[in-house]
This record gives structure tokens, C-alpha cells and sequence, in this order.
């Protein structure tokens, strides 16, 4: 888990020689609102090695669940405050654009965000963390649902801005 790319290349190369086991995965931080840190540079190590990818915090601590709401009534959860960061101009766009697939399928906005993560090379399968039967309900639809190009493509356009300037946009 979170390893910068330079580091990352270094613990490839020197894996699968002198005894030492080669790497078979990496667990990074990954989702539509936190793409940068995999997505610069350690994706592609992936690719070229053929190294399983299994994010964590697909659902970026619930804020991509749908549960949130811009100017919304507040959420008791216990992770609010982590969620907190994405409650941005950015973060309610790309929220927006996952209820707007969603609502398409008649699906989850969970199943979405969990879809576009299957969907994106390397990843073999994210991690998720139900709390409840009913949190897991909205996510298992993930396995099932085909985003089109279209689809994939609206949901990388609108989180465009964490791929470029990271997961946090204070002040916006």
C-alpha cells in the first residue's frame, strides 16, 4: 500500500531475484475522487509486471454511496469526517455523475463506483466494507453491471479533477 512509483519500481526489480518473492499485488488508495497516487505512475508498473491490483476505499468512505447530499441533511456515520474532504464543487460533480449512470441502470450509486473501478485496467478486484447486509446489497450489483464507453467515459470526465490536482480542493 502506498508506495510512490519510484519506490514501487525498486521493490519490482529487485523482486523474484536472489530468493526474493516478486511482487503479486499492491493495495493503493483508489477511486473516482482519489485517482492520482495510483494512476501517476503506478498503474502502468502494474500493467508492465503483471501485478493484481486491489484498491482500497473504492466508495472514497461512503461520500460515493449516494448517501450525501449537497446542502443535504447531515449523515450520521462514523465516517463523515473522512468524507468531509470530498464535500467540493469537484466531489459533488462526480457524485452527480455517478447517480446520473445509476439512475440509467435502475442501480445503486455504490454499484456504479464499484463497476467503473472493475472496469479500470489493472484492477483485479477493490476492496469494499460493508457495515451492514443492506450496505452489501447496493454494492454486489458491481459484479453484474456493464458501464458503456459512454458511461465510463462521463465518470472519468467528471473526475478529471482528482486525476490532475489529487483528491483535496480546500476552498472550492
Amino acid at each position: 500500500s502506498n508506495y510512490p512509483p519510484d519506490r514501487f519500481a525498486e521493490a519490482i526489480a529487485a523482486g523474484g531475484t536472489d530468493g526474493r518473492p516478486r511482487i503479486a499485488s499492491l493495495q493503493p488508495h483508489h477511486s473516482l475522487v482519489h485517482r492520482r497516487e495510483f494512476e501517476d505512475g503506478l498503474q502502468a508498473s502494474c500493467l508492465e509486471h503483471n501485478i493484481a491490483v486491489i484498491p482500497y476505499s473504492p466508495l472514497a468512505s461512503g461520500f460515493l454511496t449516494g448517501k450525501y447530499s449537497k446542502g443535504g441533511p447531515k449523515v450520521a456515520s462514523g465516517r463523515t469526517n473522512a468524507t468531509k474532504r470530498y464535500f467540493t464543487d469537484d466531489g459533488w460533480a462526480v457524485l452527480d455523475a455517478v447517480r446520473e449512470v445509476a439512475a440509467a441502470h435502475g442501480s445503486p450509486p455504490a454499484a456504479v463506483a464499484l463497476a467503473w473501478q472493475l472496469a479500470q485496467p489493472a484492477v483485479t478486484a477493490p476492496i469494499v466494507g460493508a457495515n451492514s447486509p443492506a450496505q452489501l446489497a447496493e454494492q454486489l450489483p458491481a459484479l453484474d453491471l456493464e458501464l458503456t464507453a459512454a458511461e465510463l467515459r462521463a465518470l472519468d470526465e467528471a473526475s478529471q479533477p482528482f486525476l490532475i490536482d489529487g483528491d483535496s480542493h480546500p476552498g472550492r
